[in-house]
């Protein structure tokens, strides 16, 4: 008897969420679509008149009851049509996007962000195969240009330099002074593992082979 009880709350419960859940979408979905709002005023008409006919029959000497008729005859409806202002509309859109199962105010990883990610996945492509042309390949580069890409990463993730490099290096020297020690962050866990989740996230978006059969194919032995 209990879990009948408690079975029909279940689905009570259920009923009016997805209720809550169609008149949000329904609310939201106009002001989207474009369609005007609607207000309907009727009440604060007829609380107008009355007010209005009371003082003008006593202010002028009329009739009460002719005022209130004349004011009936040419006052607007109160019913009116307006756009929705674009705070509104802002909100609908967000809202809408929720209901879809997204989230609306979740930021967009910038140009810059997405191209480290970029540099986390072929950092663990190279480090895990020990294969550096299979991995430029794998990431469209050729090798120089892979290998100075890789260079300026290691810069920005504060891959640290041996104390006796030279510090009147040029830029190209330097990018691939960082390259060859960028080897060494292969012992970072943390680093790793996050090289080896951007690895998987691109094999995926890129529709390539399993990633473990590309590391074992490509692999150095």
């Amino acid at each position: 008897m209990e879990e009948g009880i408690s079975g029909l709350t279940m689905k009570r419960k259920e009923l009016q969420l997805n209720q809550r859940k169609s008149k949000c979408k329904t609310w939201a979905q106009e002001r989207v679509d474009g369609s005007l709002g609607y207000r309907d005023m009727r009440q604060l008409r007829t609380k107008l008149i009355e007010k209005l006919s009371a003082n003008l029959a006593k202010d002028f000497d009329l009739n009460i009851h002719n005022v209130r008729e004349h004011l009936k005859t040419h006052m607007p409806s109160f019913e009116f049509e307006y756009p929705y202002p674009d705070t509104e509309v802002d909100v609908a859109k967000a809202l809408l996007s929720y209901l879809d199962g997204e989230d609306p105010f979740k930021r967009k990883p910038g140009k810059r962000t997405v191209k480290q990610q970029v540099h986390y996945a072929a950092l663990f492509a190279w480090l895990a195969t020990d294969n550096l042309s299979a991995t430029a390949i794998l990431f469209s580069k050729d090798i120089s240009s892979f290998k100075r890409d890789m260079g300026t990463f290691a810069e920005d993730i504060d891959v640290r330099l041996n104390e006796n490099k030279d510090d009147n290096m040029t830029s190209y020297q330097r990018k691939m002074t960082y390259f060859s020690e960028l080897r060494n962050v292969g012992g970072n866990t943390a680093i790793m593992e996050r090289a080896k989740q951007y690895f998987i996230a691109y094999m995926d978006m890129h529709h390539i082979e399993q990633w473990e059969e590309w590391i074992k194919s490509n692999k150095r032995s």
